[in-house]
């Protein structure tokens, strides 16, 4: 969850029994808010001038993957 705000944040994991070649590869839905994959998932979010809003981030490894939601607040001020 990010406050209206915005800002960055990481998602941490542990691959188990990794393939050689095999990246860990991530993807937004959003055109507001990015993830770059690393030794952690980093995330980015814009700030959000209007009504709250989500999407997701999904992190894929070969044929596993799995969904993070992202929920951004909204602007009070």
């Amino acid at each position: 969850n990010f406050d209206a705000e915005g800002g960055e944040a990481e998602i941490t994991y542990t691959l188990e029994n990794a393939v050689e070649g095999t990246e860990l590869t991530v993807a937004c839905e959003a055109d507001w808010g990015g993830a770059v994959a690393g030794d952690k998932v980093r995330v980015t979010v814009a700030a959000n001038e209007g009504d709250a809003r989500e999407t997701k981030i999904v992190v894929a490894y070969g044929d596993k993957n799995f969904e993070v939601a992202v929920c951004h607040g909204v602007h009070t001020g």
